[in-house]
């Protein structure tokens, strides 16, 4: 990860500080809830998709298509499984790293965001003690529960403005280090 980031690094770029998330447990306050909720209504929606199929296709004298069923559950049950693989994700592949001039999420890939081009960046901290860095996503109504994917995603930006909507670091380690290292930056927070 350390090669990757150097190679990242722009010549008239300096590197302030890097992190990775702190350990955390996959099902924690904040997150199972959100699973066992994304799951039940993945479970009632691919049922009553289920069940619609088996009438239409009674109804109609038409066999059943058995892949057909097999594809709409695994789509149905995609949306809980996210929330495991966010969390592996994030414990095992991603770092962070703050730089004069761009905010960096590193895994198998580099994704970056020029910190002029973010709004206010804030520390949120969830039920569970862990803080969290953000800009964007102020108005997010479930805020904490949508900060791992967040973080996974890395930067969602809004082409049209050139703007970033939201960047997230998830868990930060050190968060005392990551703070200096911002009064370094042009970030608002």
């Amino acid at each position: 990860m350390d090669e990757l980031l150097n190679k990242t690094l722009a010549s008239d770029e300096t590197l302030l500080w890097s992190g990775s998330p702190e350990s955390f447990e996959t099902f924690d306050r904040t997150y199972k809830p959100i699973f066992i909720r994304k799951l039940i209504i993945s479970l009632v929606i691919a049922a009553a998709l289920t069940a619609a199929y088996f009438i239409a296709a009674g109804d109609n004298d038409v066999g059943v298509k058995w892949g057909l069923l097999i594809f709409v559950w695994i789509v149905c049950i995609l949306p809980p499984i996210n929330v495991p693989r966010d969390s592996k994700l994030l414990k095992t592949k991603i770092r962070y790293a703050v730089t004069d001039k761009r905010y960096l999420t590193l895994s198998n890939t580099v994704r970056d965001v020029e910190i002029a081009k973010c709004g206010k960046a804030y520390f949120v901290t969830d039920a569970d003690g862990h803080t969290s860095f953000v800009t964007g996503m102020e108005g997010e109504k479930n805020l904490k529960a949508n900060m791992r994917e967040a973080a996974v995603v890395g930067v969602s930006m809004d082409t049209e403005a050139d703007k970033c909507d939201r960047y997230v670091m998830y868990a930060v380690s050190d968060v005392e280090g990551l703070k200096q290292a911002l009064k370094k930056t042009e970030a608002e927070f």
